[in-house]
């Protein structure tokens, strides 16, 4: 039996490994099949399935990813897909766990996409995950982390979860600093988004921190980084 599990998971590794070669690096939404939560359970599953060796799980988040570009996915994730996902998420452990946390904040963020699973996320405590994987220090998993807390932004319910813990606000204001530039630019990317609300507004503002560090990014190397503090200290 285990050499048929070998077999079996050497021949998935090499299906899993075409479609990712081939799809990946696209981010256009018209590849991949429409799936139902059924057909998507499978792999939903076994991301959480330590038997299943490390390679091919990060595989199987890689396949889902590609399949949460489509919006008849996300919708079709519900609560108990989003759990699923946040459950993976949490394992960080050895290097390649990190790099399956970090890819797992990239699916969390397409699944985001739709404002439904924003809810799932925030009942499963999946954003509380999310900023506890900014702690790790690892660029990597950080700058994924930010990437879905972005995403989270987005949405008006996303916006009124996080600023009702101003503490997630004094972490990104401190990650406005990092050495890192893709951390510096969507910490700054959550805050911007945040800064449309009012309310955020207010809870930004109470933060010391805040306003000197994002005028600090009114000097930093990057253009983009540049004109999207200008735009966040218009909004505030």
């Amino acid at each position: 039996p285990s050499q048929c599990m070998r077999k079996s998971e050497s021949k998935l590794y090499e299906l899993c490994e075409l479609l990712c070669n081939q799809f990946d690096k696209t981010s256009d939404v018209s590849i991949g099949e429409e799936a139902t939560i059924n057909e998507m359970k499978p792999l939903l599953n076994a991301i959480n399935d330590f038997t299943i060796n490390v390679e091919l799980r990060f595989l199987f988040v890689k396949v889902l990813k590609i399949l949460l570009r489509k919006s008849v996915n996300r919708a079709a994730l519900g609560k108990n897909g989003v759990s699923l996902i946040v459950r993976s998420m949490n394992t960080v452990t050895t290097e390649r766990h990190n790099l399956i946390s970090a890819e797992m904040c990239n699916l969390v963020l397409n699944a985001v996409y739709d404002g439904k699973n924003v809810q799932h996320l925030i009942d499963v405590e999946g954003i509380r995950s999310l900023f506890r994987l900014l702690e790790t220090f690892h660029d990597t998993i950080q700058a994924s982390a930010l990437g879905a807390i972005q995403g989270v932004c987005f949405v008006p319910l996303g916006r009124k979860h996080i600023r009702t813990f101003p503490q997630n606000i004094e972490t990104l204001c401190a990650l406005l600093q990092s050495e890192h530039r893709t951390v510096r630019a969507r910490a700054l990317g959550s805050i911007h988004n945040l800064s449309v609300d009012i309310q955020s507004i207010i809870t930004i503002l109470e933060i010391s921190i805040s306003i000197p560090a994002v005028v600090s990014l009114l000097r930093d190397d990057d253009p983009d980084i540049c004109q999207t503090a200008c735009g966040t200290l218009q909004n505030l």
